[in-house]
């Protein structure tokens, strides 16, 4: 941003702390422009008067500008001659052993700093409009205290605005929790019925669907009890013919082996019979010949 003669970038040191007799801190305001880049610091100290600290969501101080304690108005315009609030952001809070207070005017557009002193860039980063070195005098301690007084009603006044709408914002707010509820506990009344329906539905099904598993055991088990029953019988069958078998194979093999036998022994007395014939035969002929023997 491109800074003219009427824009300059401020930083405002408080030099001297409250004071009962003279509630101003003394600001020492620096100046830096575009003509004075080199020499930056252009003192000059002016009086500010604490208006307002704001609350911690926008942690800024309410700085109100007021002229030399001593001497007459500046002015022949009395709308000159008012009061000036400017407002100032808090940049830095130094210990307790040098009570300063470092702050910033607050930007109206954002910019590069202007300082070339890195120091003081520290400080400050902010843009603003220039003020005019011109003061306006303070009214007198009577007009300051009506002044005061009306601050005070106008700040009472605005309390309880804001505690009225704050108080109709937590009815409306308890109202509208209070429907939610009911809503709420409706949906969920519903809810829970068509839980309870579901249920009931997935308890009949569940009964039938036993139900019809029973039966389909039922008659399995019938049907394999037949089967089982059946197949028993055929056994039983196939075990008396291998039975049978085997006996007739037995008493066939009885047989032959008997019959085997009677051979054999049949045999056998006809090769003794055959041999006792031989024998005799043979003791027939030696006789004969024995005799023929004889004879001769």
């Amino acid at each position: 941003m491109e800074t003219t003669s009427r824009h300059f970038t401020w930083t405002s040191v408080l030099v001297h702390s409250f004071h009962w007799s003279c509630p101003r801190p003394i600001l020492k305001r620096v100046a830096a422009t575009p003509m004075s880049r080199s020499k930056p610091r252009c003192v000059r100290v002016e009086q500010y008067s604490l208006v307002q600290k704001q609350d911690k969501s926008t942690p800024r101080l309410l700085l109100r500008k007021v002229p030399p304690m001593d001497g007459p108005p500046r002015f022949s315009s009395p709308k000159l001659n008012q009061v000036r609030v400017e407002q100032y952001s808090l940049v830095q809070n130094q210990d307790k052993s040098t009570p300063r207070l470092l702050l910033r005017k607050v930007p109206p557009m954002d910019g590069p700093p202007h300082f070339s002193s890195p120091k003081l860039n520290q400080v400050t980063h902010s843009h603003s409009s220039s003020v005019s070195p011109s003061f306006s005098p303070s009214p007198p301690v009577s007009q300051r205290k009506k002044e005061r007084k009306k601050k005070r009603k106008k700040e009472r006044k605005k309390k309880e605005r804001k505690k009225k709408e704050k108080k109709k914002k937590e009815r409306k707010k308890k109202r509208k929790k209070e429907r939610k509820k009911k809503e709420r506990k409706k949906k969920e009344k519903k809810k829970k019925e068509r839980e309870k329906k579901r249920k009931k539905r997935k308890k009949k099904k569940k009964k039938e669907r036993k139900k019809k598993k029973r039966k389909r055991k039922k008659e399995r088990k019938k049907k394999d009890r037949k089967k089982k029953k059946e197949r028993k019988r055929e056994k039983r069958k196939k075990e008396k013919r291998k039975k049978e078998k085997k006996e007739k194979r037995k008493k066939e093999k009885r047989k032959k082996r008997k019959r085997k036998k009677k051979k054999k022994k049949e045999r056998r007395k006809r090769k003794k019979k055959e041999k006792k014939k031989a024998k005799k035969e043979k003791r027939k002929k030696e006789r004969k010949k024995k005799r023929q023997k004889k004879e001769k």
